[in-house]
């Protein structure tokens, strides 16, 4: 029960900050994208890159911190 809330508060209190940037003023696509999310599960960097229309990639690091967390005597 009790990871069951703590995984309803990662999802109710995480939110993301995302900007982009384009390499041309003229050109209305995105081609990259970076973002930074913080909240209780911990901390997360994310960079994108648009390859083609149908293709893109990410490249994206977290850190979630469970400390002290018990579930029915089991320590993670």
């Amino acid at each position: 029960m009790k990871i069951k809330n703590y995984v309803l508060s990662i999802f109710i209190f995480s939110f993301s900050l995302v900007s982009y940037s384009q390499d041309e003023n003229e050109n209305l696509e995105m081609k990259n994208a970076f973002a930074a999310s913080f909240g209780l599960p911990g901390l997360g960097i994310e960079y994108a890159r648009k390859l083609s229309p149908k293709l893109s990639t990410r490249l994206a690091w977290h850190s979630a911190q469970l400390i002290n967390l018990r579930a029915e005597n089991i320590e993670i």
